[in-house]
């Protein structure tokens, strides 16, 4: 078997010539390595940010949602203060209790939660600060979601009650103060989630908006109810 030897170099030229072939090739596999891994961070961040704006689309159409339910919650509320007024009265007005449920959606954010630091620390600047506004604003409706929830079931309880005392009485007040101040707040976050949403070019989903109609149908049906017998609310 023959071995070939190594040429010897013959001056500076010949081992600049094979010291930069050595360089080249190296800067060429380095390369290629960082455009396969530049090409994989952004597929990951594509992927990402599609995962992420099918949860936008749908939290906005959960939104919407709620906002429809706004008039009948205002028409209860309205009710509701009557019953109230009425405990002065020798003839107070009676309501069914409980309170039918108040329709809504759960917004959704376990794509946010667990979305890739990697892929999220690779979105432009104004991407990342506008899902963090979005999130933030649906953190904060979450909020008063579960805050409308627990003074609607409050009042549902003091509707049982025979008679009501001083202390029931204001609180009962202050419940639906609360909760006519949250319902008319709602058109105003709906805006602002607009806003955030149309800066990530993503409207509310179509098809879980109709879903919601659907599935959402019995429940929108008896919270639209009337509490009220028919001509009680001209009562004092």
């Amino acid at each position: 078997m023959d071995i070939h030897k190594p040429k010897p170099w013959h001056g500076w030229p010949e081992f600049a010539k094979e010291i930069g072939t050595i360089v080249i090739g190296v800067l060429i596999a380095l390369g290629a390595e960082q455009a396969v891994e530049w090409l994989h961070h952004r597929a990951e961040v594509a992927e990402a940010r599609r995962a992420l704006n099918e949860e936008v689309a749908f939290d906005l159409a959960s939104f919407d949602f709620s906002v429809a339910q706004t008039g009948c919650m205002t028409r209860r509320l309205d009710e509701l203060t009557l019953w109230l007024k009425s405990q002065d009265s020798r003839r107070p007005l009676q309501i069914a209790a409980p309170l039918p449920t108040i329709p809504g959606i759960i917004f959704r954010t376990s794509v946010w939660r667990v979305a890739s630091v990697a892929a999220v620390a690779q979105m432009p600047f104004e991407a990342r600060v506008d899902y963090g506004k979005f999130y933030d604003a649906v953190a904060n409706h979450d909020g008063v979601r579960l805050r409308q929830i627990e003074l609607w079931r409050d009042v549902s309880r003091l509707l049982r009650a025979k008679t009501l005392n001083d202390e029931q009485r204001q609180r009962a007040a202050d419940d639906l103060d609360q909760l006519r101040a949250d319902n008319e707040g709602l058109a105003g976050r709906m805006r602002f989630l607009r806003e955030y949403g149309a800066a990530l070019k993503v409207e509310p989903s179509a098809s879980a908006r109709a879903r919601f109609e659907t599935d959402q149908a019995h429940w929108v049906q008896a919270f639209c109810k009337p509490l009220l017998p028919s001509g009680a609310a001209g009562k004092p």
